[in-house]
């Protein structure tokens, strides 16, 4: 009855489903005119069978698109005459339609990235791909927790990583972010680890001293030679394994010029090697990193006031030259005037304190003495008998003031 059948079937269906009835049509009579139908194909596994008498043409399992998403044969109607038996042919295209039943993968369980410090935004870090079996399929991907943008990236829709903000490797070098696919029903997530190289963008800084014009003071008679008489320090936050952040130590200057008697090593001591003349020195040091392109120092200058068990402090003195103006101590002179202010200030609000309680303690006596003056002032004038009520008034009052002069309040 139809010169070509295309069907349509949703995989994931039940096994035995009915699809369509083929029919045919057979002008004779009799066992002439008799059909029985059955599927003509060189397919082994064809999931089809069709009902020999009726025509019915079933699928005998679940079908699955992302196996195979088209099936293609021929039905064969066949009459029973004799002694001549006569058939016709039919095509039969069935095309499995897709359902949405796979989770969207990611080609590999687990990504790693890196990018420099201080790039500039919306430079690509990398790229995190998925795919969906499913057709037709529009995957959405998101950074996993960052609805207030708490990362410094952002992907795209087609899986591309970039950077939305400066970042920095000395703040924090490692970022570990969970990546999700979706294809509108199903998720999938994946680890993804963005490591921040570090670049030389760091200049050393002092941590002892911590300032410039710090005075040490040594008896060079109780120093034995070759020994450290101080250690230097000097900080880089760059990474050290590169040599961005590793400082090498080197003296400048020695002002008398005289450094033979000093010397530093690697490590930051300074190693007195040979007896000095009593004196004072101004020091420089320089703290430079080892960065492969560009290196980056910084200079820190001390005094160093030499003697021996006879040495007289006032000779390092002198007003009039340059060391006068520096105090003894790595203390500023702002710092001191905070602390001495600071100082004051607690104790005049000490004082006051003090004070104050002092006068609630006398008003306090005075009242409760006058109150009980007048109560006996009215006792008196209700009996009309002044000598014994005064009498009594007076050494009360006396009484009262022996108890409040041995008093601790």
């Amino acid at each position: 009855s139809n010169a070509f059948y295309h069907l349509k079937l949703n995989e994931n269906n039940l096994a035995n489903t009915f699809l369509t009835q083929i029919e045919a049509f057979d002008p004779d009579s009799g066992e002439n005119g008799r059909l029985t139908y059955e599927i003509e194909t060189n397919d082994t596994s064809l999931p089809f069978y069709i009902d020999s008498n009726t025509g019915m043409l079933y699928c005998s399992k679940s079908l699955d698109r992302e196996k195979r998403d088209q099936y293609d044969f021929q039905i064969i109607a066949r009459d029973h005459g004799s002694p001549i038996s006569l058939s016709s042919k039919i095509s039969i295209l069935i095309d499995v339609d897709d359902l949405n039943d796979h989770r969207p993968k990611f080609e590999y369980e687990k990504y790693e990235f890196s990018i420099e410090e201080n790039s500039y935004p919306s430079k690509l870090i990398g790229i995190v791909r998925a795919y969906d079996l499913d057709l037709n399929t529009k995957l959405i991907y998101y950074i996993e927790n960052d609805k207030q943008h708490r990362y410094p990236f952002y992907i795209n829709q087609n899986g591309q990583l970039s950077l939305r903000s400066f970042i920095d490797r000395e703040i924090q070098d490692l970022y570990v972010l969970n990546i999700t696919v979706s294809d509108n029903y199903f998720k999938t997530t994946v680890p993804v680890i963005i490591k921040v190289l570090d670049i030389n963008d760091c200049m050393p800084t002092w941590n002892k001293p911590s300032e410039n014009n710090t005075i040490l003071m040594i008896n060079k008679d109780r120093i034995t030679l070759g020994t450290s008489i101080v250690t230097i320090e000097a900080i880089d936050r760059d990474d050290k394994t590169n040599g961005n952040g590793f400082i090498s130590y080197s003296i400048e200057n020695i002002d008398p010029s005289n450094d033979e008697f000093l010397t530093l090593t690697n490590a930051g001591e300074l190693i007195l090697n040979s007896t000095p003349p009593i004196g004072r020195y101004r020091v420089l040091i320089k703290a430079e990193d080892n960065g492969e392109l560009i290196q980056y120092s910084s200079l820190i200058q001390f005094y160093l006031l030499i003697g021996d068990n006879n040495t007289n402090g006032s000779i390092f003195f002198d007003l009039n030259n340059e060391l006068h103006i520096f105090k003894l101590n790595s203390l500023s002179t702002t710092k001191r005037v905070f602390l001495l202010s600071t100082f004051f200030i607690s104790i005049a609000i000490i004082l006051a304190f003090i004070v104050c309680m002092i006068l609630i303690v006398i008003c306090r006596y005075r009242r409760q003495k006058y109150l009980y003056y007048i109560k006996c002032k009215a006792a008196q004038a209700g009996t009309n008998n002044s000598s014994p009520t005064m009498t009594i008034v007076e050494n009360h009052l006396t009484t009262l003031d022996e108890k409040n002069s041995s008093s601790n309040s």
